[in-house]
């Protein structure tokens, strides 16, 4: 695991010290990007560790996530991401079991050759988490696609086995289009 190949003291120690200087260099841009970073570090490293994490952090996760890709895309990509409801502590959800699906989008939804779009939604509803993820299908390389499938696979696996007869997974694969539909309920 990544946690056993680095030593994660080292690369939160690293990561300040870099924040140090852009803050130094009066960077505040990159400043921001490695505080984000940092906290997507440390929710992989410490929190998802956790059989169940709240949702409050694996959002902010996602967000971090979200910004960063926004920031390395800048206006080539059409992106929106909304979320709604009542994000209460109590709530939790089964650590980075979202990710791979809008990481997906951000994997196959975008050629610098193409107009791109990518539509995040989430919504909670009492005990009940919607994610919405839609992207426009571009040109990708072959392989790119195949590695993906693995990953997509575990995902699907952990639904299974930590969510059985507690979300529904629906998927329309068009043409020109990929959209999941997840809802899953939420432990408290």
């Amino acid at each position: 695991s990544l946690k056993e190949q680095i030593n994660p003291h080292f690369l939160f120690n690293t990561l300040n010290n870099i924040y140090g200087q852009a803050i130094e260099d009066n960077s505040h841009s990159t400043a921001s990007s490695i505080l984000k970073l940092s906290a997507m570090l440390r929710h992989v490293v410490h929190d998802a560790q956790y059989p169940w994490v709240s949702v409050n952090k694996e959002l902010i996760y996602l967000e971090n996530y979200i910004q960063l890709q926004r920031q390395r895309l800048g206006e080539g990509v059409e992106l929106t991401y909304l979320t709604k409801g009542k994000f209460d502590e109590s709530l939790k959800i089964a650590p980075l079991i979202l990710i791979p699906f809008i990481e997906n989008a951000f994997k196959h939804g975008i050629n610098p050759d193409q107009k791109s779009f990518i539509s995040i939604n989430i919504d909670i509803l009492e005990n009940k988490l919607s994610l919405v993820v839609k992207n426009k299908k571009v040109n990708i390389r072959l392989q790119a696609h195949e590695k993906s499938g693995a990953g997509m696979k575990i995902t699907l696996e952990r639904l299974r086995m930590l969510y059985p007869k507690k979300h529904e997974l629906h998927i329309d694969d068009t043409a020109d289009h990929y959209l999941i539909n997840l809802k899953l309920e939420l432990h408290d």
